[in-house]
């Protein structure tokens, strides 16, 4: 009988970036030869004592915190997850994706005491800027706490950035980039494009996340190139919602209203559609202490949609963008221009070579990590 690894996360299987990560790393654990149950937060659901199954995997759904009490009890406690825990046998490891400091050395206590391994899987630096008053001083405080000592006190860390490596470098870790299933049926099939209109068609997707994408100077940056002929869609966000954080901008959305598009959210089937239709996306984030500690899950998207990235440097986007071969990578965020007049001057042959190339990058499919994951949980 393989040995179980218990990975707990929420949203599971598609509602966030971290959810699409976990299902992923369970795809390559399964391959590795263990059984995986799903420990998954939701927010509609308290089923803790019957499990359902997430793509074939033994799930166990608990309720996320909604109130302060509960939020309260999350940040000292990890009772709901050993509760599921007890349950279940032979267990090698746990994996908790994104604890909070309490949970985790909670967490850490029992896994210990019964012989059970503690990984983390651990994604980013949270900011606290969006923030205030009490939530802001408690969450401050929980952040300082796992990232300088909790974390540090478990077997081993699942990494997703060469920033967090050498933060842990005292510590067993292993890099895993968020990972996909290119043999999933939801990624697009690769066709060559044949539009007849002459359009340049680009595309963002994701949300209005603090610190996150600059898509107001993404905006900003194609309204210069007005005459030019080009389309933009934006996934993620609705124009009022855009217009609610950059008014200034509203004059200019409307005179570039037939080539720039707010599709609001969408499914996830269909955004990967939106995006294997363009001809580049965009991932322009300023390089903050949060943005270099993470990685973004879009990146890899977009190339299993065989669609290059206009990126700026930030994170370890330098080893996957590098030259023209799958996209363009500028230095920062002031060299937008650049990129996109380097577009324009492309030919309709180069930019399918590149989108050939985006297609055939194998750098994030879950295969590339069975044996690293399986070796690594077997060393801790």
């Amino acid at each position: 009988m393989p040995r179980t690894i218990v990975y707990i996360g929420n949203g599971l299987p598609d509602r966030t970036a971290g959810a699409l990560r976990i299902m992923a790393n369970v795809k390559a654990l399964q391959a590795g030869g263990y059984n995986v149950v799903l420990i998954n937060e939701m927010d509609k659901t308290n089923n803790r004592l019957n499990p359902t199954h997430i793509q074939g995997f033994e799930t166990y759904n608990i309720l996320y915190p909604s109130s302060a009490f509960e939020w309260f009890k999350r940040l000292i406690s990890a009772s709901d997850f050993i509760r599921i825990i007890k349950q279940l046998t032979d267990i090698e490891a746990v994996i908790i994706y994104g604890p909070t400091a309490g949970s985790l050395l909670s967490l850490r206590k029992y896994c210990k005491k019964c012989g059970i391994k503690t990984l983390i899987d651990c994604v980013e630096w949270h900011s606290t800027a969006h923030l205030h008053g009490l939530k802001k001083f408690i969450k401050s405080i929980d952040v300082f706490i796992n990232m300088r000592y909790a974390q540090k006190k478990a077997d081993g860390i699942i990494l997703i950035s060469n920033y967090l490596r050498n933060y842990y470098k005292h510590n067993k870790t292993l890099r895993v980039h968020p990972l996909i299933d290119r043999s999933d049926k939801k990624w697009p099939a690769r066709t060559k494009h044949t539009y007849g209109d002459g359009l340049l068609r680009f595309v963002y997707a994701g949300s209005m996340g603090n610190d996150k994408d600059e898509i107001s100077r993404i905006i900003e940056t194609l309204s210069k190139y007005k005459d030019y002929q080009f389309q933009f869609e934006i996934i993620g966000i609705s124009n009022k919602e855009f217009i609610s954080h950059h008014p200034h901008l509203n004059e200019i959305l409307k005179q570039l209203s037939s080539k720039i598009f707010f599709l609001g959210r969408l499914p996830h089937e269909l955004t990967l559609q939106h995006i294997a239709n363009a001809d580049f996306s965009f991932l322009i984030r300023r390089p903050t202490l949060k943005n270099n500690a993470g990685f973004p899950t879009k990146l890899g998207e977009s190339l299993a949609c065989a669609t290059p990235v206009i990126a700026n440097r930030f994170s370890d986007i330098a080893e996957v963008i590098d030259g023209e071969y799958m996209g363009i990578l500028i230095e920062t965020v002031d060299d937008l221009p650049m990129a996109v007049e380097k577009t324009f001057n492309l030919s309709r042959a180069k930019i399918e070579t590149m989108k050939d190339n985006a297609y055939h990058c194998n750098t994030f499919d879950y295969r590339s990590y069975i044996v690293p994951l399986k070796n690594f949980i077997t060393s801790c």
